[in-house]
């Protein structure tokens, strides 16, 4: 027999578990009548039988063990759902932090590379200015050696000639004659 308080499917007490023995046959013959829809005349008890089954006992309805699965299963899906979210919102905003930080590099390296662009600009007119320079220079110095040339040839050859000189006798001349010996050497007095 079911004790006082339990409660049934639907949200009542199980009231015809507590007022219905088992071996009882006259509640077996009130259910079989109920069945065939025949009416016996109500005697007191079947009178209250009949109003304490159709009241409820317990205001409160139960909730069935499927529902309150579906209500588990929904929640753990809604965790799961703003779980998600707060994942993927954390690793947008890393990410997003990560590009920042790249564009920031990116920008630091273009205005690195901005100035190397115009040193290299600057150091290619100081390399064209010096090689400018050194062929201005390269053509001096071969005009320097041409001039030193001539100016060795002329010193050879006025070697030569004093050589050539030297090497004719003297004769007692006067100073008139050594300076027209001189002009004619091209060395002329002064």
């Amino acid at each position: 027999m079911v004790q006082l308080g339990d409660v049934g499917i639907c949200g009542y007490r199980n009231a015809r578990s507590d007022h219905y023995p088992v071996g009882d046959r006259s509640s077996r013959r009130a259910v079989h009548d109920r069945k065939n829809r025949r009416r016996s005349a109500p005697d007191i008890s079947q009178a209250t039988r009949l109003a304490a089954r159709s009241r409820p006992i317990d205001p409160k309805p139960v909730m069935k063990l499927t529902y309150k699965i579906y209500i588990v299963l929904a929640a753990v899906v809604l965790i799961a759902i703003v779980s998600s979210a707060a994942i993927s919102h954390i690793r947008i905003s890393r990410l997003e932090s990560a590009v920042e930080t790249a564009k920031h590099a990116a920008e630091i390296k273009e205005t690195e590379a901005a100035e190397q662009e115009k040193r290299t600009a600057e150091y290619k007119e100081k390399i064209d200015y010096l090689e400018r320079k050194i062929g201005e220079n390269q053509s001096k110095a071969r005009n320097k050696d041409e001039d030193i040339k001539k100016a060795n040839t002329d010193t050879r050859d006025a070697r030569a000639r004093v050589q050539r000189a030297r090497g004719t006798r003297t004769i007692g001349t006067g100073e008139a004659e050594l300076c027209a010996k001189l002009a004619v050497l091209r060395h002329p007095c002064e």
